[in-house]
């Protein structure tokens, strides 16, 4: 008998049967004697298999020993908010402020969840308990959008003004009794055109992108300002071609962006634009929306309205998993997370889907007309962070957050003393 290993296999009985590695072979020995860790399978012409009960997989390194696999690093676990792994198994449990149901599946403790959503010239929020719209904000060919949690303020691109307008939602804390929002131009006009904007409600920063089609090849930039317009700042200017949306995690003091331009990717640098580099760059072609699950891990979601896909990561850009894939996505042009579900803005027929965020079940199209639907958000946000850039009031005029701190900067015009 010769118990040689040739290419991942251990050949038995004289090569005249080849099993993958993980077999203890001997014409002697079977799993009484085997040492298997867990399971073990006799073989029918001697020798014997170690298998892994769920939750452990064989060691790589010693085929009798099975080690724990953690479900919470590998996307395997369905949990919708915290994952904790445990030996061959790992618990699911809520974030502060929701409860978790008989399915594991972490609701809002309190009040409803409203979508909020571009539909051509208007904004209107979609009651997810009554499956009930309304139109609250009268606006100018709205391209994308955000909400500052704090104020109850949403912000949006004008991309016919190439300008940021910003509104009151009706029913906000400060605008209790108000029913319908109107536009303040934040006068931040260019010859370029918005594209993506996400609110920094930590830092009370506005950050956009912007894309300059002016030249023979499209200039993509990203800038930010205070939530009032003031003290506009440059942050990405070259390496840039046609970004189109933008997030922020002030949690952790991160920035994400898409570049479809004639490389297409999704990149990641520190908030005040240092520490750039690419998360991905293959097997994408029109990444068009952008969104960070902050209940699960700050996971970043992103949609591909060419190749209908939907596909997650963690924020370092590893664990790249897809979520969903198909004809059945009818071109995702826009997208927003909450509990447990992925929300989106299709491209061709102008409808709003739901599904599982991890892609289990069929997606649902939310009831109602949507006349052209292009921006999506959930109007839920953890609002408990407060940054540096709050507490101490530090800098005379920009405070960006970056990892573990902040950065003082000064609009484009201006020179930072120390």
């Amino acid at each position: 008998m010769s118990d040689g290993r040739n290419k991942g296999f251990t050949m038995i009985q004289f090569c005249t049967r080849c099993l993958k590695i993980g077999i203890i072979s001997d014409t002697a020995s079977n799993c009484t004697v085997g040492g298997c860790e867990q399971t073990c399978t006799d073989l029918k012409d001697g020798g014997y298999v170690c298998h892994s009960i769920r939750g452990f997989r064989i060691s790589p390194n010693n085929p009798k020993i099975c080690n724990d696999i953690d479900e919470c690093a590998e996307f395997t676990h369905n949990c919708s908010q915290l994952c904790t792994n445990l030996n061959g198994t790992h618990a699911c449990s809520c974030r502060e402020g929701f409860v978790a149901e008989i399915n594991g599946v972490c609701r809002l403790e309190q009040g409803a969840i409203t979508l909020i959503y571009s539909d051509s010239p208007e904004i209107r929020a979609f009651n997810l308990t009554s499956h009930t719209a309304k139109y609250v904000i009268k606006g100018d060919n709205i391209e994308s959008l955000d909400y500052e949690p704090v104020s109850g303020i949403v912000y949006w691109t004008d991309s016919y003004g190439k300008t940021i307008k910003r509104s009151y939602l009706p029913g906000s804390p400060e605008r209790a009794n108000v029913t319908m929002g109107y536009a303040q131009n934040l006068d931040i006009e260019s010859h370029a055109k918005p594209t993506g904007m996400a609110v920094d409600w930590a830092g009370l920063n506005l950050y956009w992108s912007e894309t300059d089609r002016t030249g023979n090849k499209p200039r993509g930039s990203i800038l930010v300002s205070t939530l009032d317009g003031r003290y506009r700042h440059s942050i990405i200017t070259t390496g840039l071609e046609v970004p189109t949306s933008v997030v922020v995690d002030p949690d952790h003091g991160y920035m994400f962006w898409i570049d479809i331009g004639s490389i297409p990717k999704i990149e990641t640098s520190w908030m005040d634009g240092s520490k750039r580099r690419i998360l991905v760059s293959d097997a994408i072609s029109q990444p068009t929306g952008l969104s960070i699950d902050f209940t699960m891990e700050h996971t970043i979601y992103w949609v591909d309205v060419k190749l209908n896909k939907i596909e997650m990561m963690r924020e370092d850009g590893t664990r790249r998993t897809l979520v969903a894939y198909g004809n059945y996505l009818k071109h995702p042009l826009s997208l927003d997370v909450f509990e447990s579900s992925i929300y989106w803005v299709t491209r061709d027929s102008g409808e709003i889907y739901s599904m599982d965020k991890f892609g289990r079940g069929v997606p649902v199209k939310l009831p109602g007309e949507f006349a052209n639907p292009s921006s999506i958000k959930d109007k839920w946000y953890n609002t408990s962070s407060m940054s540096l850039c709050q507490r101490d009031t530090p800098c005379s005029h920009l405070c960006l957050i970056v990892p573990g701190g902040y950065k003082c900067v000064c609009p484009d015009n201006k020179l930072l003393y120390l």
